[in-house]
Formats: C-alpha cells, sequence, structure tokens
C-alpha cells in the first residue's frame, strides 16, 4: 500500500512510499506526518497541502521562486506557499528604471533622469580631479588669491603681493616677473579646459532636460557622457 508523506511544518506534500507492515498484526504502518489517502494529480502553479483537521489534501498556489517587489523592482526568492502577497508580482522589470503600475511595469524616466545626472556628475568630478590630482586642497584653495596678486601685479608692478612674494621668496628658480608669468599663463588653460568639461556637462543637461514625458530608456541610453571625447 502506497502512503504519502507530507512536511511536518508546512504541511506540503513531499513525497510517496510503500507502507511497511507491522511485524505482528501484518497491518500497513503509517509514520508521522503520512497519511494512507492518495494525493491528487499535479496542477501545475499549484501545490497539495495536508489539511489535518479536515483530513484531506487541500490545494494551494504555488509561487515560490523569483518574484520582484513592485515598490523597488528588486529581485526576491519568495519562499511562502499560497497567493502571492500583494506588494510582489511575477513580471520581471524590463527596464534599468522601472515603476508597477496598473499591473505592468512602466518605464521611470524620473528615476533614470536622477540616474543620469549622477552619472553626468560623476564622471564631470573625475574628469576636473584629473587636471588637479598633483595639487593638494590647500594649494588649490589658494589659486584664486595667487591669480588675483598675479592680474594686479600685471597691471601694476607695485601692486601689494604677499603671497606671490612668498612663494618666489622660497623659489629659488623664479623670479617674481616669472612667478606672475606662470601663474597666469596656469589659470588661463586650468579656464579653458575646465570651461569646456563643464560646457559638457551643461550640454548633457540640456539634451536629459529636452526628452519629453514619452521618452524612453533607450532616449536616456543615448545620451552618452564621455569628457575625453
Amino acid at each position: 500500500m502506497n502512503i504519502y508523506h507530507y512536511n511536518h511544518i508546512s504541511k506540503e506534500y513531499t513525497h510517496t512510499s510503500k507502507a511497511e507492515l507491522d511485524p505482528i498484526d501484518k497491518k500497513p504502518l503509517i509514520p508521522a506526518n503520512a497519511t494512507k489517502d492518495a494525493v491528487p494529480a499535479d496542477i501545475l502553479g499549484f501545490v497539495w497541502v495536508r489539511d489535518i483537521q479536515l483530513s484531506s489534501w487541500v490545494k494551494y498556489e504555488d509561487n515560490r521562486g523569483k518574484v520582484y517587489s513592485k515598490e523597488t523592482a528588486e529581485e526576491v526568492d519568495y519562499k511562502q506557499i499560497g497567493p502571492l502577497a500583494a506588494d510582489f508580482t511575477k513580471l520581471k522589470p524590463p527596464f534599468s528604471h522601472n515603476i508597477f503600475s496598473n499591473g505592468r511595469w512602466v518605464f521611470d524616466l524620473q528615476s533614470a533622469k536622477v540616474s543620469k545626472i549622477y552619472e553626468i556628475n560623476i564622471n564631470l568630478r573625475n574628469a576636473m580631479s584629473a587636471i588637479t590630482s598633483a595639487y593638494t586642497r590647500d594649494e588649490i584653495d589658494t589659486w584664486q588669491i595667487q591669480q588675483d596678486e598675479a592680474a594686479a601685479y600685471n597691471a601694476d608692478q607695485t601692486a601689494h603681493t604677499p603671497f606671490i612674494d612668498s612663494l618666489v621668496e622660497s623659489r629659488a628658480a623664479y623670479d617674481k616677473a616669472k612667478m606672475v608669468a606662470r601663474i597666469l599663463t596656469k589659470a588661463e588653460i586650468y579656464k579653458s579646459i575646465s570651461g569646456k568639461l563643464i560646457g559638457k556637462k551643461q550640454d548633457y543637461i540640456d539634451q536629459l532636460e529636452s526628452l519629453t514625458n514619452d521618452a524612453t530608456q533607450a532616449d536616456v541610453d543615448a545620451i552618452i557622457v564621455n569628457y575625453n571625447a
């Protein structure tokens, strides 16, 4: 005789085996968490669970496995038997940025824009860092002072330039005129390079802001952020 086993906690049907016979009275032995009641045929998407009070098999939905949070679109390993909780769906999010609405995933344009702005800004920061990587923050903080004093000296060689005077005092290879020329040249180079980079950033933002409400993921992805081009 077949006996039908179920999990001792969830009561879900697990497997079928042949009953052993009692060595004395030769009757089939039915162990704990098992029954001689045959389990019904498999139904796709469902499992059979033993209802102890009703002494019968009850059909339950089986949504275990990969599901997705409607709030975050994150994949979750769902482990519960029964109807799928209302805050999950089996529909896989198709976009990089998703909102679950009216039973389906739709493209979240605002989230995609925020992500693209972050990409634009972090890449600009990296590009600007390449210009300034040889300098400490303390040095960079003096650049405006150096530029202002150099411009003043260039216009009037009697101008008060205490910071540049200290620089020259510590650098034997430079006289004041040479130091001023160096500062002004580097300032112009920095303005040119940083201006181009910031201009690129503003152009990327312009492209992003020009997208209409029906824009797709492909439209956002088409804005290629490359400060080296």
